[in-house]
Order: structure tokens, then sequence, then C-alpha cells
């Protein structure tokens, strides 16, 4: 093989910074995007102190608008039915606390213990399991007796759960 038919090996290098660059900001919005979305239920009413109602009505609306077609395609004709979506249901059973012996349905999806002000947490219901998430406070949850931590935890079946002055035993239906 002569040097005048061979092809040039190409590397990374090659690639010009500008790409590099858009593709390092594009991973950074995907990661950004990611994160704001299981929080943004949580700050809609703890922050802004929205409805259960309107949170679920912004959700209904954005699923909505995400099935529309691009501009100038035709809409999709469904040849099976829709598949629907299956919210776990939980329940709380309060073990100490001003609460102590009542059991709690998990029906909303956002729901919040503790005291407004000073020590709060959310247990957030997702398609895929709960999400305990600490929302204001020195003192995050604690989850079976260890500290719940800054992000979002998933909690499980049987978990024991502290929030200030209340415990509680989380259940999955």
């Amino acid at each position: 093989m002569d040097t005048a038919t061979a092809k040039p090996k190409s590397s990374w290098r090659d690639i010009p910074a500008g790409v590099w660059v858009l593709g390092f900001v594009s991973l950074l919005m995907d990661i950004s995007s990611e994160m704001i979305h299981a929080l943004l239920p949580v700050y809609l009413v703890v922050v802004l102190g929205t409805s259960m109602v309107t949170v679920g009505l912004i959700e209904g609306i954005a699923e909505a608008q995400a099935e529309l077609p691009a501009d100038g395609e035709a809409l999709p004709v469904p040849r099976t039915r829709a598949t629907r979506i299956n919210f776990p249901n939980g329940r709380v059973h309060m073990v100490s606390g001003p609460r102590s012996g009542t059991t709690i349905a998990l029906d909303r999806v956002v729901a919040a213990f503790g005291k407004p002000g000073h020590r709060s947490a959310v247990l957030v219901r997702r398609p895929h399991g709960y999400f305990l998430a600490h929302v204001e406070g020195r003192r995050a949850p604690r989850v079976n007796g260890q500290p719940a931590g800054k992000e979002a935890r998933r909690v499980n079946d049987g978990d024991v759960i502290e929030v200030a002055d209340e415990k509680f035993q989380f259940a999955v239906d």
C-alpha cells in the first residue's frame, strides 16, 4: 500500500475545542435538569406554598405537552392501549410523637413531616418508589437510625424514619 492512498488516522485530539466545550455544556445541562426534576414538586409546595392539586395540574400539562408532536408532524395513532403508570401506595404508622398510634395514608405526591420553619422533611411519591428529602433545619431526618443526608433518599418498606419529634414506620402496599 502506498502512502498516497492511505487514510490518515484520526484521534480525539483532532476534534475542535468548540465541539468539546459544547459537549461538556450539554452534559452539565442534562445533569442539572435531572437533578431539579426530582425536587421541583417539593420546591413548589414547601417554598412557594402551592397546593397538591396545582402540582398535579402542572405535571399533567407537562406530560401532555411532551406527548404532542413537533411542528409539521402528524399525531401518532396508538396501536395498543395506553400504558397506565402505577404509583405505589404507601402509608406511615406513627410510632412516637404527637400523632403516636395513628396511620397516615400517603395518597398525595408530597407529604410533609416535622415542624415548618425548624425541622422538616417530605416524602415524595414517584412511579419507582418513595423518596425522603430534608427540607429545612440543622438536623437531617434519620432513616433506621442513620442520617438521611442532604440529597433525596429512597425509602423502603419497613424503614423507620425520624423527623423532628416524630418517629414513624414506612410501609408500601
